[in-house]
């Protein structure tokens, strides 16, 4: 069975809140945060006009990604990254340049890909307009969103933590999981 796969892209496939945190303690003006989520609407705005740049190019692919990318576009599947990317309260200029700066990405570490759609705050909607099978995230309330829209959902989190969607930690176990959907 052929499926579309979406994926989110931060913290599901990069390393972003480990990258991010990382520049926030070491700005003096944000080191009272343990976590960039904690900034309120004009912090977001400030640290992202400053960091976007650094965090976008630099941040890691997650281990196992573009493997188990490869090994679904092989089979078949349709891969779709949903992402937030560009809707935060940000300047017009900073979101193009966050598509850009993705886009980019994307093709200098090889990650393969059918479709890549920005601005998407509420992602069940793109789900739905995608003909999705299965969407995977690392946030509960998105795959909450996601799930009123009867797509199924993965959540990864190296963490353990309480979740209503199907748990995983890594990137082996989605490949298996999606794997057992296939047959």
């Amino acid at each position: 069975m052929i499926l579309t796969i979406g994926i989110d892209i931060d913290n599901t496939i990069t390393n972003t809140s480990i990258y991010s945190n990382t520049l926030l303690k070491k700005d003096p003006l944000y080191n009272s945060k343990n976590n960039y989520r904690e900034l309120n609407e004009e912090q977001i705005k400030d640290f992202l006009t400053k960091y976007l740049e650094s965090i976008v190019k630099n941040v890691l692919v997650k281990e196992d990604v573009i493997d188990t990318l490869n090994y679904w576009k092989n089979k078949g599947h349709k891969i779709v990254f949903i992402t937030a990317r560009g809707a935060e309260s940000t300047s017009d200029f900073v979101n193009l340049k966050s598509t850009y700066l993705t886009s980019l990405y994307f093709a200098k570490n090889n990650i393969p890909f059918d479709k890549l759609i920005f601005f998407q705050e509420e992602k069940g909607n793109a789900c739905l307009n995608e003909f999705v099978d299965i969407f995977i995230d690392d946030r509960e309330n998105v795959l909450d969103e996601v799930a009123k829209k009867s797509i199924k959902t993965l959540r990864i989190s190296e963490e353990k933590v309480d979740s209503k969607h199907k748990l995983v930690q890594n990137w082996q176990e989605i490949k298996k999981y999606i794997d057992s959907l296939g047959e």
